[in-house]
């Protein structure tokens, strides 16, 4: 983890928390009206951390679906939806209106569900951001990736980003009546988007090293 995580405030913490929240809300309210039945979005924990970290913190010989894209114009940055395997299965029957463990394998139909659905919790959790901070954030079309924490992980943020980066790393459960799927949002600004988020929210900070 580099230094200037390491160096944010309870303040600067606070804030970027709290950005993420309302991002999921907003997320939570697209995704009901995409498979036109109520969805929650609960966040249960925000946290800044280093790709390492994270990889820890889901085992990096896991299987996961990292479901990503790139973010445009005035923060060159990322953003990673990451679900357990067990999780996209049982994400994926709840998009397609299905009893949760019909799906046994991610075929295209499956993933291609589960990618219009990056592709719509990522644009709402950005058009909430941009209007927070009062700048222009335009998602990619997105990709999707199987394989262990490790593999997925690193080979996105190798398409993402060269340096160093920092995670906002948003844990999340999906609620759907008595389903309920965990999975994680992750905002990967770099260290010189942070700076510009938070001046965005009003909290002051150094410049970028």
């Amino acid at each position: 983890m580099s230094e200037t995580i390491k160096e944010f405030s309870d303040i600067q913490a606070s804030a970027l928390q709290e950005m993420g929240n309302i991002g999921a809300g907003h997320a939570a309210i697209a995704l009901s009206q995409l498979i036109e039945k109520k969805i929650m979005m609960a966040v249960t924990n925000v946290k800044l951390l280093g790709l390492e970290e994270f990889i820890n913190l889901v085992g990096k010989d896991t299987l996961v679906v990292g479901i990503h894209l790139r973010v445009l114009v005035e923060i060159q940055s990322g953003i990673i939806l990451v679900f357990l395997k067990d999780s996209a299965l049982a994400l994926a029957d709840v998009l397609m209106k299905q009893k949760i463990g019909t799906t046994k394998i991610l075929e295209e139909i499956e993933q291609s569900a589960l990618r219009e659905t990056g592709s719509i919790l990522s644009a709402a959790y950005l058009n909430a951001l941009s209007e927070l901070v009062h700048i222009t954030l335009i998602p990619s079309v997105p990709k999707i990736v199987i394989d262990k924490a490790e593999v997925v992980l690193t080979s996105i943020f190798g398409q993402l980003l060269k340096e160093e980066n920092i995670i906002l790393a948003i844990e999340t459960e999906f609620i759907e009546a008595s389903t309920r799927i965990k999975g994680y949002f992750l905002f990967v600004p770099g260290e010189k988007g942070i700076h510009t988020l938070l001046k965005g929210l009003g909290v002051k900070t150094g410049e970028a090293k």
